[in-house]
């Protein structure tokens, strides 16, 4: 039973770090979702002060992955039509000229968005907006993506540890 779980665990946590970057995922709780599956493993050295430190992490990631693309939208002056334009291209980065596509659409369709809100903005004004959709996405994926191989990480170690 052990064996099985060990490999749940991993596999919980691969599919996080794929959960990090397909928006239909929810990467870092199945990568936390491992680590749980661990506590059960007979032998295992994790304490509860792991699990909360790494449940207050996994809130922190995603928390900040939802904030960060309205916050960072905002100080790049963007419209409440560049955010929704910004979500809407993720989506449609998930099916056109995925992987780039998750980095291409949500730009594009922040770009999208303030020129629908204000189509007399500048060219300048809209690239910024953009420029500030696709930093936002940027970093919350990369904080979804290092939380979740931290966790692998730590589950390949807890692993070798059980083994040798």
């Amino acid at each position: 039973m052990d064996v099985v779980l060990c490999i749940l665990a991993v596999v919980c946590a691969l599919i996080g770090i794929v959960g990090s970057i397909v928006p239909a995922l929810p990467g870092p709780p199945i990568a936390y979702l491992g680590l749980v599956l661990m506590a059960f493993v007979g032998g295992n050295s994790y304490s509860w002060v792991a699990f909360v430190v790494y449940g207050l992490l996994l809130i922190a990631v995603q928390v900040a992955d939802f904030y960060l693309p309205i916050k960072i939208t905002e100080k790049f002056g963007g419209s409440p039509y560049a955010k929704r334009g910004s979500l809407i291209g993720v989506f449609v980065g998930m099916f056109l000229l995925f992987p780039i596509g998750l980095v291409l659409w949500p730009f594009v369709g922040a770009i999208i968005g303030e020129r629908m809100w204000d189509k007399s903005a500048s060219t300048e004004h809209v690239l910024k907006v953009g420029s500030g959709a696709f930093l936002a996405f940027i970093l919350g994926t990369g904080a979804k993506i290092i939380f979740s191989i931290v966790v692998l990480v730590d589950i390949c170690v807890e692993i070798f540890k059980l083994l040798f």
